[in-house]
């Protein structure tokens, strides 16, 4: 067991921010402080230093979810302060503003929900689709990451949940699927 390193700093103190990453770069987009941002920032993983601008989200949202293949980085709805359905995409190498997906979410429509992803696949969903967060979620969606399409319906979660974690047994760096 080891204590936690100082990494460095992000260029604006927030919250309700996501996270997305290639084995090279960590992306952080979004978030409130106190309003909502559209702020993308990025850290080289293999060094210490403060994060760097990336450009800005299509529009500022606070609790988005955020994932990615590794190559194109995706950050999906949040709250704008009303709930979105909107996709942004990136290229995790380069920098530059977010340009939209083209597609929407539509069942999984809500922000504080959770994400997880394969090579070719983003899931999505939970959360809460009203603010503050009264009504929740149990509805899940996909996209392929390579397409630009909507959401399509994955299923729904056993029980509704605010601020999911997600997780995936495929990681872009060790070969996954």
């Amino acid at each position: 067991v080891a204590n936690a390193v100082d990494f460095g700093d992000v260029t604006v103190k927030r919250d309700e921010l996501t996270g997305l990453s290639s084995p090279t770069r960590g992306i952080f987009a979004g978030g409130s402080n106190p309003t909502r941002q559209s702020i993308i920032e990025f850290v080289t993983i293999a060094s210490k230093g403060d994060a760097i601008d990336f450009g800005e989200l299509t529009r500022a949202s606070g609790y988005p979810c955020g994932g990615g293949n590794g190559t194109r980085g995706i950050v999906v709805a949040g709250n704008t302060p009303s709930v979105t359905d909107f996709i942004d995409q990136i290229t995790i190498a380069s920098t530059g503003n977010a340009v939209d997906f083209g597609g929407t979410c539509a069942l999984a429509l809500a922000y504080r929900g959770g994400s997880a992803c394969t090579k070719t696949r983003m899931v999505f969903g939970g959360g809460s689709t009203t603010a503050p967060s009264t009504t929740v979620t149990n509805r899940i969606e996909f996209i392929t990451i390579n397409s630009n399409g909507n959401g399509i319906d994955f299923g729904d979660l056993s029980i509704a949940r605010v601020s999911p974690g997600g997780l995936s047994d495929s990681h872009g760096g060790l070969g996954g699927f």
